[in-house]
């Protein structure tokens, strides 16, 4: 009877320790997706306020969208841009190769879809904006690497996002379940 006993705890730790594991996993997870929230606010932001202290658009760039009645704004032309800009989370096997389980990474850009208006792909639309293009004349005008730095601030300065905290709501959980259980 006592052998029994001893077996079917084990059992219930070996699961309660199998479940934490998951609750880490999770955590980290959801903890990168609240990151990824707060990079696509944040670049929002810099697109609508125009936050960065970027070099204005040329003359012709101005005239040429007043004529077409865009938005004369630098990355705004059609709202293309803001209304598609996204995150995902990605596991990524090599940041998870020191045995503690699952690495993430958070990629931020914008879809490989055709513009509306222009047909060129939004990707390729923001990466030239982002890092110029001097034969063409277009300056630098960094936008997710000028965003990413003040919205990893904004999360770093909620513990409530972090993997630690989110892990330690469940674990709570995991852990009164498994107390409830062994009454």
């Amino acid at each position: 009877m006592l052998w029994t006993k001893l077996i079917g705890n084990a059992k219930k730790l070996g699961k309660m320790f199998g479940d934490l594991r998951d609750a880490a996993d999770e955590s980290l997870k959801d903890s990168m997706e609240i990151l990824g929230e707060y990079i696509v606010a944040e670049t929002k932001s810099a697109m609508i306020n125009q936050t960065p202290n970027w070099q204005p658009l040329s003359q012709r760039q101005v005239t040429y969208k007043q004529r077409k009645g865009y938005d004369s704004r630098v990355y705004i032309m059609t709202k293309a841009l803001y209304n598609t800009i996204n995150y995902e989370v990605i596991s990524s096997k090599k940041l998870g190769d020191k045995g503690f389980g699952k690495g993430y990474e958070i990629k931020v850009g914008f879809p490989r879809t055709p513009h509306p208006t222009t047909g060129k792909r939004l990707d390729k639309i923001a990466e030239q904006l982002e890092k110029g293009d001097r034969a063409r004349r277009i300056p630098s005008r960094p936008l997710i690497s000028y965003a990413t730095p003040i919205a990893q601030k904004k999360f770093n300065s909620n513990k409530g996002n972090k993997p630690l905290g989110l892990f330690a709501k469940k674990s709570g959980k995991i852990i009164s379940s498994f107390r409830g259980g062994n009454k």
